[in-house]
């Protein structure tokens, strides 16, 4: 028997998704020429790549930067005990780079946005080109908003040789640091770093124990007017993108299926999408098109094992509260239909497999009206609840006394089915015994290569 799971229980796993970190952040590669710098020295003007740059350019670069500012009670100070590096206002240099044309813009919708602002036109405002040398930084501070529409920063770092100046990032009690400066040495030289956080988040750029870290930051805006969105014909590629909240949620998640008393005959848990996505009839593939929370729920639960599916969800009164997860909108919404002789859960449970999550039956009897065994009712435990982020509405036409449209709305959520624990226990058993053997198997090739005389790559 299906079993529900207190709110209480499932908190950790709900914070992990609705609390999750304020920010986004990985690696894009860029074309060469996207590295290059034209910038003004007094009256003459000077040019570098950042992918080549010496520490002779870098150290140029630096001499030709103001001391940079920073905002208190409205009005620009200078005080390098308290920020200590270069600026550049941005007409005083030129670079090509446009995110609007890279995979940057859908990072930020996907990763940082979630419900209807991820669905609103954004606006970028290039701000100011920084370069924290050796013994720079910036001590811990919120961003003062150019704007009412502005809601958050967009951070590149290029790919120059550095030591710390990692940002760390602090919202809710909480900490987080991205230091960038280390994935560069791994990556090939055409990558540039980025970090995009939320204005109301305190930040601060650690110590610069050597060499130069230069960013360019821009101003995030929410616009008013839809605008259609530049085409991403840059040759650009996502290196990584790095997900703050898929480690915490997946490992707590492990750790409930671990425990004997977490649903221990099995049972559904829930999960309400965060982003709007195109449905139609039917959800076939949609869960390709899963992105931020959502995409981290759904590879989490599959990793798992738990069997991940996106259901519609709907809820009807006749001939009493009954409510049904199911695949595919029934054709009632186009067809003429007598909602007297038979009520749309029935025509729903008609076209394809059903769950009943909830029912208010009149009577206790298993049986229905007509004398037919009632469907069991399979309880779902919602980790966060249903959103009108990604629904289906339609019409049909009612007949009763007279003929009347009403409104069909279905919700779409993820549900994910938990084993009961003895077969989640088989099901780890299993999955360790396989990669055991996976790793014997491939210890034999290996002997069998070195037997061979087999060899791997040569040195450079």
């Amino acid at each position: 028997m299906s079993q529900t799971v207190s709110s209480d229980v499932l908190q950790p796993l709900t914070d992990a998704i609705v609390d999750k970190p304020p920010y986004v952040s990985g690696t894009l590669s860029l074309p060469l020429d996207c590295f290059n710098l034209f910038y003004k020295t007094g009256n003459g003007a000077n040019y570098l790549n950042f992918t080549t740059a010496t520490e002779a350019e870098l150290a140029e670069l630096a001499a030709a930067c103001e001391a940079a500012t920073f905002g208190r009670n409205k009005e620009d100070v200078l005080d390098e005990s308290y920020r200590r590096a270069g600026k550049m206002d941005v007409d005083q240099f030129s670079n090509p780079i446009v995110p609007e044309r890279t995979p940057l813009m859908q990072a930020i919708r996907n990763e940082l946005l979630e419900g209807d602002h991820s669905a609103r036109p954004i606006r970028l405002e290039l701000y100011k080109l920084n370069v924290y040398s050796e013994g720079s930084f910036f001590k811990p501070h919120v961003d003062t908003p150019r704007s009412g529409a502005m809601f958050g920063s967009l951070v590149l770092v290029f790919p120059t040789q550095h030591e710390g100046g990692g940002l760390i990032l602090r919202h809710g009690g909480k900490e987080w640091t991205v230091d960038l400066a280390k994935e560069f040495s791994q990556l090939p030289a055409c990558s540039i770093g980025f970090i995009a956080f939320y204005s109301d988040v305190e930040h601060e750029v650690s110590l610069v124990r050597s060499g130069h870290r230069v960013t360019l930051t821009y101003n995030l805006y929410f616009e008013d007017i839809t605008v259609e969105d530049e085409d991403a014909n840059v040759d650009a590629e996502l290196i990584s993108t790095i997900v703050p909240n898929e480690p915490t949620f997946s490992e707590t998640l492990k750790e409930m299926l671990s425990d004997p008393t977490f649903l221990p005959n099995g049972g559904l848990l829930g999960f309400g999408l965060r982003h709007k996505y195109p449905v139609r009839w039917s959800l076939d593939d949609v869960h390709k098109l899963l992105k931020g929370s959502d995409a981290v729920v759904w590879r989490a639960v599959e990793k798992l094992s738990l069997e991940p599916a996106l259901y519609f969800c709907y809820e009807d009164w006749y001939p009493y509260p009954e409510t049904v997860l199911f695949f595919n909108i029934p054709g009632i919404i186009e067809e003429e239909t007598n909602i007297d002789e038979q009520s749309i859960i029935s025509r729903i449970k008609e076209v394809g497999p059903t769950i009943v999550i909830e029912r208010d039956s009149p009577s206790s009897s298993p049986s229905s009206e007509s004398g037919q065994q009632k469907e069991p009712v399979v309880p779902v435990s919602w980790v966060t609840p249903l959103t009108q982020f990604t629904a289906f509405r339609g019409t049909y036409i009612e007949y009763g006394n007279q003929a009347e449209h009403q409104i069909f709305y279905a919700e779409v959520c993820l549900i994910a089915r938990v084993p009961s624990f003895e077969e989640r226990q088989r099901i780890r058993k299993d999955g360790e015994l396989t990669k055991g053997e996976e790793e014997e198997e491939e210890a034999q090739e290996e002997e069998e290569g070195v037997e061979d005389g087999g060899h791997g790559g040569e040195d450079e």
